[in-house]
């Protein structure tokens, strides 16, 4: 154990065969803790997944409740993903999603150390081109996949 030395006898104004007082322990430092509370990570809903036929392109809408952070990421030459960051429920969702140029193929969600991040994989008709944008009131991430 680590000790803090007496001060000397002749230091402390004592003369010789003088009883020097006993150690005084040191204060050992306990290893530095530092507690922080976990952020809260916004959650949002898929509200709605649909989609939707136009006279030259067809459209894939995601609504949401409110605006997270989000890709789009291309895997393939005929596929994509949406990764939609803090998704905390999923309604509504529609079984059969397809139209002849837009395949939704599946819907999951997966707990990573930031949070929830769904993931909608959709594959598309060779030659199509898709474009997305976004919507308010309510936020919707938007795909439009031209012939």
């Amino acid at each position: 154990a680590k000790t803090l030395a007496a001060p000397a006898p002749e230091a402390a104004g004592e003369g010789p065969g003088a009883i020097a007082p006993a150690p005084v322990p040191a204060v050992l430092a306990a290893p530095a803790v530092l507690v922080v509370p976990p952020v809260p990570v916004n959650t949002y809903d898929i509200v709605a997944v649909r989609t939707g036929l136009h006279d030259d392109f067809h459209r894939l809408v995601v609504e949401l409740s409110g605006e997270p952070e989000y890709s789009i990421v291309r895997n393939a030459e005929d596929r994509l993903s949406i990764n939609i960051r803090g998704v905390g429920a999923v309604s509504n969702l529609v079984a059969d999603l397809s139209t002849d140029i837009i395949k939704v193929k599946g819907l999951s969600v997966v707990e990573t150390p930031s949070g929830p991040v769904a993931s909608l994989d959709i594959e598309f008709a060779a030659g199509s081109r898709p474009e997305n944008s976004t919507r308010q009131d309510p936020f919707r991430i938007v795909i439009d996949f031209h012939r």
